[in-house]
């Protein structure tokens, strides 16, 4: 399985537009985990989540100010809400559970089908926003973190991405 999975990244670097990697390697892996793990597990780690939430939020807003429709039943209205604040430690610690599993291919596909199946019941979520919110993931993440892995992270959310919005609308 696992030549496979180099082989198919190795075919898609070879026929894509230059050194674009859309696979999490192992390498990658290694690198997110650790990398996340350090920030995570940091004695400010309560108060990095929520601001790093925080900040995801309202710059996925400004990028798209649509989004912010979805998170009507968070108040999202008052960013600093508790409601809004427990929303987005919510989806941290979502991202926290998958970084935490991409070892593990089965439980990682079982996570990302799970999260894929709660978006696909919101209305209006679309494909689209979770690659927004990489851009803006992948920036603050990078502000964050010393020797940030950019192409590893990037990689290996696509991965991510591609499994929860398998079957959402672009």
């Amino acid at each position: 399985m696992l030549k496979l999975l180099i082989a198919s990244c190795l075919v898609a670097v070879a026929l894509g537009d230059g050194p674009r990697r859309d696979c999490c390697t192992p390498g990658d892996k290694t690198a997110v985990q650790e990398q996340w793990n350090r920030l995570w597990n940091s004695q400010d780690s309560g108060r990095i989540k929520t601001i790093l939430g925080g900040v995801i939020f309202e710059e996925l807003f400004k990028l798209d100010p649509s989004t912010k429709d979805l998170f009507k039943r968070v108040n999202v209205d008052d960013t600093s809400s508790p409601e809004f604040q427990a929303h987005t430690v919510r989806v941290l610690n979502g991202l926290d559970i998958i970084i935490n599993l991409l070892q593990d291919e089965a439980a990682t596909a079982a996570a990302l089908a799970h999260l894929g199946e709660q978006h696909v019941a919101r209305d209006g979520v679309r494909a689209a926003y979770f690659e927004e919110m990489g851009k803006v993931l992948l920036n603050g993440l990078d502000n964050l973190i010393p020797n940030f892995a950019y192409d590893s992270w990037k990689s290996c959310f696509n991965r991510v991405a591609k499994g929860i919005t398998d079957k959402l609308p672009a």
